[in-house]
């Protein structure tokens, strides 16, 4: 792999080389050679679910945004009071789907297909 150039108040995306995956390695740190300083890093658990990166199932990406002609649908539903929002519109063929909440910094929420057929329910 090539050293990274430095960045400031900017995103980076790294992929792994080759074959390599997530599953492959124990720990990604990011490391000065320059000034021998560990700028941070994470383990990764051997059981982490990852999703497969893009290209690799047949879901595809696009920048076009939807026709401002088709027929739009807006919902909003409260999943638990003054605490949980779950928001969806309708565009077109597509359904965009955002979460709004009130929580603290060591919560997280999530929103998805419960694994359940018939009926909802958590992993």
């Amino acid at each position: 792999m090539e050293p990274l150039r430095g960045y400031q108040g900017e995103d980076i995306e790294i992929q792994l080389p080759g074959s390599l995956t997530v599953y492959d390695i124990d720990w990604l740190a990011v490391w000065c050679v320059q000034y021998r300083h560990n700028f941070g890093h994470v383990l990764i658990p051997k059981d982490l679910d990852v999703p497969p990166a893009l290209g690799q199932t047949k879901i595809t990406t696009s920048s076009t945004t939807a026709d401002p002609k088709e027929a739009r649908s807006s919902n909003c539903r409260q999943l638990l009071k003054e605490r949980l929002q779950v928001h969806w519109e309708l565009q077109g063929d597509w359904v965009q789907i955002q979460l709004a909440a009130r929580m603290r910094e060591d919560q997280y929420m999530a929103f998805g297909l419960s694994g359940e057929q018939g009926r909802q329910g958590n992993n």
